[in-house]
């Protein structure tokens, strides 16, 4: 490259430059510091000095090369290696990352992610390139880093000391959370967090696998309307219909045959029906509100669907996070108050401003334990995002005419708070047992 700068840059690098300066730094500045936008004409004089200054450096036990800040406070360097930089090393003004060497335990990955950081301030240049499979397991750990942060910030508030309550630790379907040897005094127990006082949706889809996409989609569909045939009538509300007073019994049968991709790990409808059948023996959960959520008026981009109804279904815009095949999240503010009555939906506006919470979240706190709420999500496969988001956001298809393109039907199950609240997700616990702290 640097040769090429040299002597034959008017023959295509310079244009690629250009292009990627303007079409992948450029946004992305222009959303987090507009006041630090620089366009390629002014960073074009600086390319030369640049790529004349790099150095490469082989960091492993073999070459004997090394990163000295303090001996060379000016270096620039593409780093190549392998346990030395895995390991933590620290690279100062890290900007760009390759990265692609996995591991399936959670301590180890951890602190190979340790050397991501960026400089402060020059966030909007870092890059990380990795594989699909470590962006999902880094993604799948932040998770787990927030549920273990959440239960310290709880034993905090309780004054309460590691030898009188243990830290847990979720599992996860192919990582583990270090080696046997480390973990031998450690036990898997079924503890987990209950579905008390959440919601579950789907918001991750197989957008890269248009094959398998298209059979989920084609199977919920026909799911659905033969699901919402068997309710009876419906009360008509601005989004769509809904159905009030339905067993416990059609909702598990309804998640029982919803298909989900075998890649999807955020939701588990087999352990969700499971916590459901376990509410209802307690006297929980035992009727459901189901509800359409569309568009309150028709977008004649995104159109209509037929599931079965006396009317059609107006189709609602979810769009994909970047360089995922996540959704990111389906719900919209309210959407878990609908089935409430009109004194339920001021308790819930009092909690909202009371409390400092959003208004779904103090929806579940109102609902009544006895009552579930299923929300059903027409997505129309033409939604894209609205031009000040495009830098995060991405259209739900690459080609929206595909002929395996298809509109998607997402769901959100909302939970109320439970009196009697049911574990129901596996966890990694030390030689202090976790237990649950109000």
């Amino acid at each position: 490259m640097r040769d090429e700068w040299r002597y034959d840059r008017n023959n295509g690098i310079l244009e690629r430059l250009q292009k990627l300066w303007e079409e992948d730094f450029q946004p992305v500045t222009e959303q987090l510091y507009p006041s630090k936008v620089v366009n390629f004409a002014e960073l074009e004089p600086h390319i030369s000095s640049f790529f004349e200054s790099i150095q490469i450096r082989t960091i492993n036990s073999v070459s004997g090369e090394v990163l000295d800040y303090q001996t060379e406070p000016t270096l620039k360097a593409i780093a190549i290696g392998g346990n030395k930089l895995s390991r933590g090393l620290t690279l100062e003004g890290l900007l760009i990352s390759v990265f692609v060497r996995r591991t399936v335990m959670y301590d180890t990955l951890m602190q190979m992610g340790r050397w991501f950081g960026f400089r402060a301030g020059h966030d909007d240049l870092t890059r990380i390139f990795t594989t699909a499979e470590l962006t999902d397991w880094f993604r799948d750990l932040a998770l787990v880093e927030y549920k273990l942060r959440n239960d310290i910030q709880i034993f905090e508030e309780q004054s309460l000391t590691p030898l009188e309550v243990g830290m847990r630790i979720k599992t996860h379907p192919q990582m583990q959370v270090t080696s046997r040897l480390k973990r031998r005094y450690a036990s898997e127990t079924t503890i987990a967090q209950s579905y008390s006082g959440q919601v579950e949706q789907t918001f991750r889809f197989p957008l890269t696998r248009l094959s398998d996409l298209a059979y989920q989609t084609e199977k919920n569909f026909t799911l659905v309307k033969e699901f919402l045939s068997n309710l009876g009538e419906p009360e008509i509300s601005k989004k769509g219909p809904q159905w009030s007073e339905i067993p416990a019994e059609k909702v598990m049968e309804f998640l029982n045959n919803y298909v989900i991709d075998k890649s999807v790990r955020n939701i588990s409808l087999p352990l969700i029906s499971s916590y459901i059948e376990k509410q209802v023996s307690k006297g929980e959960l035992i009727k459901w509100t189901v509800a359409v959520c569309g568009r309150e008026s028709l977008d004649p981009k995104l159109g209509e669907v037929d599931w079965g109804l006396n009317t059609k279904i107006k189709q609602i815009s979810r769009t994909r996070l970047r360089d995922s095949e996540s959704l990111g999240v389906i719900t919209s503010p309210g959407d878990e108050a609908i089935g409430l009555s009109e004194e339920k939906r001021k308790e819930v506006k009092e909690i909202t401003e009371k409390e400092k919470i959003a208004e779904n979240k103090a929806a579940r706190k109102v609902r009544s334990s006895t009552e579930g709420l299923l929300l059903l999500y027409p997505i129309s496969r033409y939604s894209e995002p609205a031009k000040g988001k495009r830098v995060i956001r991405h259209p739900l298809y690459d080609d929206s005419s595909s002929p395996l393109a298809r509109d998607l039907i997402g769901m959100a199950i909302s939970f109320p708070h439970s009196n009697h609240p049911q574990p129901v997700e596996a966890y990694l616990e030390g030689t202090v047992s976790w237990r649950p702290v109000e």
